[in-house]
C-alpha cells in the first residue's frame, strides 16, 4: 500500500558522484510510495539533483563556514571538530531543523552526515543513514551519528563488511548494483584503467609493460602511445573491451564492474576511515580482487606484473547473491520497518 501520508527528506552529500548514483538507484522507487523532499549542500550538487529529479523540491542548506574561512582538514578525533563556533553553523542548524518542521518530516535519510544524522535525531525525528565502510572508531562525531540512527544501509554485501564493525546488528546491506542498464559485457585481452586524475594515469602507464592486447583509459583525456583515451562517459560498459579493469576502489565503481563480471586491480585511493581502502582489502579476502598499493602503482612495473599475473589467474565471478539489481526494493522495505 502506498504510503503518501509520509515524507521523507533525503540528504544528497554534495562531495562526488557516488552519492548522487545511490539516489539515482533508490529515489524513484521511494517516490512510488512515499513524498521526497530532497537537500543537499551546493549549488552544483542542486543543479544535478533537478535534471533528475525536476518535479521534487530540492533545497540548499547555508554553509556552516563564515565566508572567507577556508575549513581545515579534519582529523577525525574529536566531537563535531569539522564545525567552527560560528553563526553560520547556526544557521545552517535552524534551516535544517525548519525543513523538518515545514514538510511534517517522518524520517531523515542521511546520504551521507553524521552532523544532520544528529540533529534530526535531536529533533526527534528517526533517521535511516548511510554507512560508511573503514573504521569509524575514532571519529566521535561518526560514532555517535551511528549510534543515532534508527538503522543504517550499506551499499554493498555483508560479506566485505570490515572486521570488528560494531553497528552490523543495525546495518542493512543492499549489495552491489548499478542504477544504470548496464549493456551486455564484452570480453577480450588487454586492459582498462579507470581514473578521473590524469597524473595517476600516467603513472601506471609508465608501469605497465607492453600487454597482449589495447589499453584503454576511461576518465582522462590525454595523448599516449598505444592507448584509446575517451575522457569522462556516462555509461563505462559501452568502452571496455577487456576482461581486466584497474581502477581506484569507489563503491559505485566497484559495483558496476563487478555486475559487468570484470577482473578488478584495485588502487585505492585515500579517503576518510580508509574506506577504499577497507573495501578493497575486503574483496581480496574473497577472492574477487587483487589490491594495488596506490605508490607502488606510480613506481613499480614487478607490482604491476605481479598484480596483472594474480587477476588472470585468481580471481573468478562474484557470487550472485552480492549483486542486488532490486536494491531499491529492498530499501523501500528498511524504511517500512522504521516508519
Amino acid at each position: 500500500m502506498p504510503h503518501f501520508n509520509k515524507t521523507l527528506l533525503y540528504y544528497v552529500h554534495p562531495h562526488g558522484m557516488g552519492h548522487l548514483q545511490r539516489a539515482r538507484q533508490l529515489i524513484p522507487v521511494l517516490a512510488e510510495q512515499y513524498n521526497i523532499v530532497l537537500c543537499t549542500a551546493s549549488q552544483a550538487m542542486k543543479i544535478k539533483i533537478t535534471e533528475l529529479f525536476g518535479s521534487l523540491p530540492c533545497h540548499i542548506l547555508p554553509s556552516k563556514w563564515p565566508g572567507q574561512v577556508i575549513p581545515t582538514e579534519r582529523q577525525y578525533n574529536a566531537a563535531f571538530e569539522g564545525i567552527s563556533w560560528c553563526s553560520e553553523a547556526t544557521e545552517r542548524a535552524a534551516f535544517f531543523v525548519n525543513l523538518l518542521q515545514r514538510y511534517k518530516v517522518d524520517l531523515f535519510i542521511s546520504d551521507v552526515s553524521a552532523e544532520l544524522t544528529i540533529l534530526a535525531r535531536g529533533a526527534g525525528i528517526p533517521v535511516l543513514m548511510q554507512r560508511h565502510s573503514g573504521s569509524i572508531s575514532n571519529d566521535p562525531t561518526q560514532v555517535f551519528a551511528y549510534q543515532s540512527a534508527a538503522a543504517l544501509f550499506a551499499p554493498y554485501p555483508k560479506e566485505v563488511e570490515t572486521a570488528g564493525y560494531e553497528f552490523e546488528h543495525k546495518t542493512r546491506y543492499l549489495g552491489f548494483s548499478s542504477p544504470n542498464q548496464l549493456k551486455a559485457p564484452c570480453s577480450g585481452k588487454g586492459m582498462t584503467f579507470i581514473t578521473a586524475n590524469k597524473e595517476h594515469l600516467v603513472g601506471w602507464l609508465t608501469c605497465i609493460e607492453p600487454i597482449h592486447g589495447p589499453l584503454t583509459a576511461i576518465g582522462c583525456e590525454i595523448n599516449y602511445p598505444d592507448v584509446e583515451c575517451v575522457g569522462y562517459v556516462n555509461d563505462i560498459s559501452q568502452y571496455i573491451t577487456t576482461d581486466i579493469v584497474a581502477c581506484s576502489a569507489g563503491n559505485n565503481m566497484i559495483s558496476e564492474l563487478l555486475t559487468l563480471n570484470k577482473k578488478l586491480i584495485l588502487i585505492p585511493e585515500p579517503r576518510p576511515y580508509d574506506e577504499q581502502h577497507a573495501k578493497a582489502q575486503a574483496l581480496a579476502a574473497q577472492h574477487q580482487a587483487v589490491v594495488l598499493n596506490p605508490a607502488e602503482a606510480q613506481t613499480s612495473t614487478e607490482a604491476w606484473e605481479k598484480a596483472i599475473c594474480a587477476v588472470t589467474s585468481e580471481i573468478g565471478s562474484p557470487p550472485a547473491a552480492w549483486l542486488n539489481q532490486n536494491s531499491g526494493a529492498t530499501f523501500v522495505q528498511l524504511v517500512k520497518t522504521i516508519i
